[in-house]
């Protein structure tokens, strides 16, 4: 028997002898010999080349030098012959060529099945046919396989199409975060500003609230913010930022809180930019808003506040030997000032505010002689006009200046301070108001509200805001040091202090002022509420809250 060739018994005779097949050699010999012109399988799972058709096949063991599809050659491995691993393709080949019994690695993106445990694994490149995770198909791209890009997700897939596996956008308001080859929606967890989570569901920010977004913490992390109460995103939706809640004309932000314009200042509103902005504008000086608060412009100033007149459409200081009770500004000189009238001025004194700050002078103001109480000639003392610089004085009151020296001499003071002790310069009071950076106390002279300690100026003098009452030159409460203080409602005292507190009850219901309670007593009630005249009395047991009857002084 010829070598590539085997002997078969069961063929034929005169039938040619079988090529002997791939994967096998076949030695040839004596047809006597069985062993010899057998056909002999390769060892290893290697395999040989294919014969012709006519022959010959494989005739010895150093044919067996193919390694077959799906396998590739390790001859340091056990056994050589190995499996092409998930990820490779292994097209076989002969062991004398070291490149073609190697396992190749797939494209970038993607990957084979999981071979069977005994193989063949892929042996094609076209077996490299799933796209990883992170990664999308595009059959118009070079590569066609490309990594995901940023704000998507691409789970990957077998490749069904010319655009299959794609990548998924992220849901509306959520990113990557610049992040590229995300696979899953998970990894889209910033939430762009304007959006927050609810319930795990990415959301627009609703009206009147306002969202900076951030990384996902969670199914209702990041959350929205409520615009601080009173301000508005005026119905936008998606707002990111504090400055998107807008404060409505009328109000301004004192300490973060949305407040109510106050009496004498406008406050036009607009976007929060700080705890305290938008603020509040006083008004012009000389101006004011009538005690009506929630004002949202200039204009709102139209009220001349008393010590003051219109000139020409400005507010002006009242001058000397002139009153100014102000009011509601008609016309470019309206209010206007009105003169204290012959044999009568204001000492030289500005901004007064009602005829009784006109000073009548005495008849013996122009006698040419000094005339108790003048200090000089026809001057100072308090009946006459104040005295010009180089006459005689007592007080400053004396001097046009305001000012009289050690030397009992009416004197220009070296320079008007805050701390001088007398009222001189742009001061409304003594040392305090108008240029002194000191504010003045209640129930000293003001012109505009910014002069005051409380903020508040009405009627030219300096009050408490309200619920505050001035005692002793300050404001307190109603409920102040263990003591009660009311206008107008004694039994406020004993529902805010009790009856064992020291009650000093300040009424003035009906104009009928109440004595001072002291100890354990409090102000007589009488029906409806009313203060009964200076009478006080020891309570002997509870009190009701409502009106009770006393008479007497007897609880």
């Amino acid at each position: 028997m010829l070598p590539g060739f085997y002997w078969d018994s069961n063929l034929a005779p005169g039938s040619d002898a079988p090529v002997c097949e791939k994967g096998y050699y076949c030695g040839g010999g004596l047809t006597t010999d069985s062993i010899a012109v057998l056909k002999t399988i390769c060892p290893d799972g290697l395999t040989t080349a294919v014969p012709p058709l006519n022959g010959p096949g494989a005739d010895a063991l150093v044919d067996c030098n193919v390694v077959p599809p799906g396998y590739y050659w390790d001859p340091a491995a056990s056994p050589k012959l190995q499996v092409c691993p998930q990820g490779s393709w292994c097209p076989g080949g002969s062991i004398d060529d070291p490149i073609s019994v190697l396992k190749v690695v797939c494209p970038i993106g993607t990957t084979t099945v999981v071979p069977p445990v005994n193989g063949p694994g892929a042996d094609d490149i076209a077996d490299c046919d799933t796209v990883l995770p992170g990664f999308y198909y595009d059959s118009s791209a070079n590569p066609k396989v490309q990594t995901c890009p940023v704000d998507s997700y691409c789970p990957g897939g077998v490749i069904s199409g010319n655009n299959s596996p794609g990548a998924t956008p992220c849901p509306i308001g959520s990113s990557t975060n610049t992040l590229t080859g995300q696979d899953d929606v998970s990894d889209c967890n910033l939430i762009a500003p304007g959006y927050y989570m609810l319930n795990g569901v990415v959301t627009i920010c609703p009206i009147n609230s306002y969202c900076p977004g951030g990384v996902v913490t969670g199914p209702n992390g990041p959350g929205l913010i409520a615009c601080p109460a009173g301000s508005t995103t005026q119905t936008l939706t998606g707002r990111d930022e504090l400055s998107d809640c807008v404060v409505p004309p009328g109000y301004y932000m004192d300490n973060g809180q949305v407040t109510i314009c106050p009496q004498d200042f406008f406050c036009p509103g607009g976007a929060i930019n700080s705890a305290n902005d938008p603020g509040k504008t006083a008004c012009p000086t000389g101006l004011g808003t009538n005690s009506q608060t929630g004002q949202n412009e200039v204009s709102d100033c139209n009220y001349v506040q008393p010590g003051y007149y219109l000139l020409n459409g400005t507010p002006t200081l009242c001058p000397a030997d002139n009153y100014c009770p102000g009011g509601v500004i008609s016309g470019n000189n309206s209010p206007t000032l009105i003169s204290c009238g012959a044999n009568s001025g204001t000492n030289s004194l500005t901004g007064r505010t009602s005829i009784n700050d006109c000073v009548t002078l005495a008849a013996t103001c122009s006698n040419n002689q000094i005339d108790s109480p003048e200090t000089d000639v026809d001057c100072g003392g308090g009946t006459c006009l104040a005295c010009a610089n180089g006459k005689i004085c007592i007080v400053g009151t004396d001097c046009i200046s305001g000012f009289c020296n050690g030397n009992s001499v009416c004197a220009t003071p070296v320079a008007a301070s805050c701390s001088d002790g007398i009222k001189n310069g742009a001061e409304t009071d003594v040392d305090c108001g108008g240029s002194c950076p000191n504010k003045c106390t209640p129930s000293k002279t003001c012109t505009v509200s910014a002069d005051c300690t409380t903020n508040r100026c009405s009627g030219g003098v300096c009050i408490c805001q309200d619920p505050q009452l001035i005692v002793n030159g300050v404001c307190v409460s109603p409920t102040s040091g263990g003591k009660c203080y009311t206008n107008g409602n004694c039994g406020l005292c004993v529902q805010s202090c009790g009856n064992s507190a020291s009650v000093t009850a300040v009424c003035n219901a009906f104009g009928i002022p109440a004595g001072s309670c002291q100890g354990n007593q409090i102000s007589g009630q009488g029906g409806g509420g009313r203060c009964v005249t200076g009478v006080c009395c020891v309570p002997t047991g509870p009190q009701p809250m409502g009106p009770f009857p006393l008479t007497n002084g007897q609880c």
